[in-house]
């Protein structure tokens, strides 16, 4: 019973690291959509705009 905690805080540690690197990936996939949106959008607004 004296190895458990040191399993737990490990197995806990690695979740965490997996969970900060999934928030990472998932952050930069949403930033490059907002991208790719936001540069359609201003595309559009500037085709709209010439007369």
């Amino acid at each position: 019973s004296v190895f458990m905690p040191g399993r737990l805080y490990v197995r806990t540690s690695l979740c965490q690291d997996v969970f900060m690197s999934g928030r990472l990936y998932v952050g930069r996939v949403f930033t490059s959509i907002v991208d790719s949106s936001l540069r359609r959008v201003r595309a559009v607004c500037a085709s709209t705009e010439r007369p």
